[in-house]
């Protein structure tokens, strides 16, 4: 046991047990791989170069302490390790995905001076080219795109909304369907949520023919035209009853409602943070919106903030 701590490098230029960590028994390793990535603190020395190469070979193990490494305070070995997780399989780098959305989209102070999060940031845009092929496809006016990798905020929210539209729908004849198929006069598109009431009159075995009465669509940097265009546009042509763009960078959702054939905004519903409230006079925070009511049932009260519960503020 003693043989495998002399495989750590003991200065910044040792790489003399890197051959055998090439060729080692997976499960041996597992003592020393703390002191393994506490030796790629520093992308510059010799020695986290040659492990950059090396350490993909025990990803499965390096979970829980990458973790520990995300949550420290040190932004450069951050950044670095960034370059290490890009070379795991997908199915390890999933275990780690809610860690590097949180590092693009609510950085700390020291993964902004080392710009780890800019470096999360180009992570999840290579993960959507690596995977690519894999993500589903929508035909939109003729025109095939690719769908953008979901991120977990985004499913967080969507699953919340499904839990309020699904306990309501339980009592009605409708339907609410999660990323299902929808033809739209040839257009085929995926949206987040569909929530439809004359079931007989568009749902078949493969998909929702015509329009649903309410759409969902969750708002990432790479679909912000083609929500806010493209598929507006299209629901609005097809006669989508109301639709919603959720955006849960920003905690706010905006509601457009159908009218005269022409979408109109009915409202733009966001929660107020707490550092917000502190700034606020007693009148404005009497005025401020915490629920709304959606055009197809009267009798639904949605909560904003239950729309966001679980989102990383």
């Amino acid at each position: 046991m003693s043989e495998i701590f002399n495989l750590i490098p003991k200065d910044k230029h040792d790489i003399s047990g890197m051959e055998t960590l090439r060729t080692i028994d997976i499960d041996k390793v597992e003592p020393i791989l703390c002191k393994l990535l506490e030796c790629m603190k520093d992308g510059n020395w010799p020695c986290a170069r040659e492990l950059l190469d090396i350490m993909p070979r025990f990803h499965s193990l390096l979970v829980p302490h990458i973790k520990d490494i995300f949550n420290s305070d040190d932004g450069d070995w951050k950044w670095f390790i960034l370059l290490l997780v890009e070379r795991f399989p997908m199915e390890t780098i999933e275990l780690l995905e809610a860690d590097i959305e949180r590092m693009a989209a609510q950085p700390t102070m020291d993964e902004v001076y080392s710009e780890a999060n800019e470096e999360a940031y180009r992570f999840l845009d290579k993960l959507n080219d690596r995977f690519i092929d894999r993500l589903p496809k929508e035909i939109i006016n003729g025109k095939v795109v690719t769908m953008a990798y979901p991120w977990i905020d985004n499913r967080r929210a969507s699953a919340n909304i499904s839990r309020i539209f699904d306990n309501h729908l339980d009592r009605k004849s409708c339907e609410m369907f999660v990323r299902v198929g929808v033809n739209l006069a040839g257009s085929l598109v995926i949206p987040d949520i569909s929530v439809v009431r004359d079931l007989e009159k568009v749902i078949r075995e493969d998909a929702i023919y015509g329009a649903p009465d309410l759409i969902v669509e969750f708002l990432t940097s790479a679909t912000i035209a083609r929500l806010r265009i493209d598929k507006m546009k299209l629901y609005e042509q097809s006669g989508v009853k109301e639709y919603w763009i959720a955006d849960t960078k920003n905690r706010a959702v905006e509601v457009y409602v159908l009218k005269n054939n022409k979408f109109e905004i009915d409202g733009i519903y966001a929660v107020c943070n707490e550092s917000d409230l502190w700034e606020m006079t007693e009148e404005e925070k009497a005025a401020i919106i915490t629920e709304f009511k959606t055009s197809l049932f009267e009798d639904l009260v949605i909560s904003i903030k239950e729309i966001f519960r679980d989102v990383m503020e």
